[in-house]
Parts: C-alpha cells; sequence; structure tokens
C-alpha cells in the first residue's frame, strides 16, 4: 500500500517515464529469465571491469590524481553519450512498417523495445561513469584513502561502457536485417506481379 501511495504522488513526467519504461521492459523482456540474463552480463561486465582497473590503479599506470587522463575519459564517454542519444532517436523508427506482416511487425517492435532498453541502461551506465570521472580528483585529493577504490570504480563502469557501446551496431544491424529481408520479400512479390501482367 506504502508503494501505491508513493508512486502516486510522483510528478506526472517520473510515472509517464515509469509506465513507458515498465511497458517497454514487458514487451522486450517478458521473461524473468531474459531479464536476469540482462543483469548477469552487466554484473559480469563490471566484475571484470573492476579486476581491470585494479591492476591498472596497483600498478600505477592510472592515477586517481592525473587529471589529464580523467579529462580523455570524460571526453570519450562524452563522444559515447551523444552516439547513444543519436542512436536511440533512429532506432525506433520503422520506415518499412508497411511492408510487414503483423507477425513481421510485432517482432521488430519487440527488438526496437529490446535494443532502446539496451540503450537507455547503457547510457545511465556512461553517465554513472560520466559523474564519477568529474569526482575522481577531487576526491583523490579531498580524501586520499579512497581515490584508488574510487578509481577503480570509474575504470570498471568505463569497461563497461566500451563494451556495451560495442553491442549496439550489431543489434542494429540485426534489426536492419530483419527489415530488409521484409523488404526484398516485398520486392520480388511485386516483380513477380509485374512479371505476369
Amino acid at each position: 500500500m506504502t508503494m501505491a501511495l508513493s508512486f502516486s504522488y510522483l510528478p506526472p513526467e517520473l510515472q509517464a517515464a515509469r509506465q513507458t519504461l515498465s511497458a517497454a521492459r514487458k514487451d522486450a523482456l517478458p521473461t524473468k529469465d531474459a531479464r536476469m540474463g540482462r543483469v548477469a552480463l552487466y554484473v559480469v561486465l563490471l566484475a571484470m571491469g573492476t579486476l581491470g582497473g585494479s591492476v591498472l590503479v596497483y600498478f600505477g599506470i592510472v592515477s586517481p590524481t592525473d587529471k589529464d587522463f580523467w579529462r580523455a575519459g570524460l571526453t570519450a564517454i562524452s563522444v559515447l553519450s551523444g552516439f547513444m542519444v543519436a542512436t536511440m532517436v533512429f532506432t525506433g523508427k520503422i520506415e518499412t512498417a508497411k511492408s510487414l506482416s503483423l507477425s513481421e511487425l510485432r517482432e521488430v517492435a519487440a527488438k526496437s523495445n529490446y535494443l532502446l532498453l539496451y540503450q537507455i541502461g547503457t547510457l545511465a551506465n556512461h553517465l554513472a561513469c560520466l559523474s564519477l570521472m568529474l569526482l575522481v580528483p577531487s576526491i583523490t585529493v579531498k580524501w586520499p584513502i579512497v581515490g584508488p577504490t574510487i578509481a577503480m570504480v570509474c575504470l570498471a563502469l568505463f569497461f563497461v561502457s566500451i563494451v556495451r557501446s560495442m553491442f549496439i551496431p550489431i543489434q542494429i544491424i540485426e534489426l536492419h536485417r530483419f527489415t530488409h529481408a521484409a523488404l526484398l520479400r516485398d520486392k520480388r512479390e511485386e516483380a513477380k506481379r509485374d512479371a505476369n501482367f
């Protein structure tokens, strides 16, 4: 009951965002196994990034106080975030919708929702990484003892951002291949009709 009450006092923008994400999640990740698989992959990538980050910090290859390194990281993550937003704008557009059958359109819509949710998760990871990268040098100056730990977490998030960003073009190719197959089918049928006249 308290959960229902707390949601009723949310501003309309947050209520709409919650409902939209919930509906998209049901379309794209309908099963608990699918959702758990996505979380498991994120945790594995984060663990790999943490391991790599701890090695880089331990051997002094990356320093929590190296402002030039963190600025370069900020630039890279900013570029990736811009790419993510631009990709999200075009992912949901289905220009071939008229060529698709109802079942194909449902499948393309589910794939698009899946890809959009993946991109939202990747963008959220980018923003978390960006926020920490902004703070690493300042935190290290103020509390030197936690600097290496924050740097490792930041490097882990950076690793996750890079890997997740690498998957997105492959997912977009998958989506385009599906719609292109439907277009080719339509063109073949159109060519057959024209040949029969």
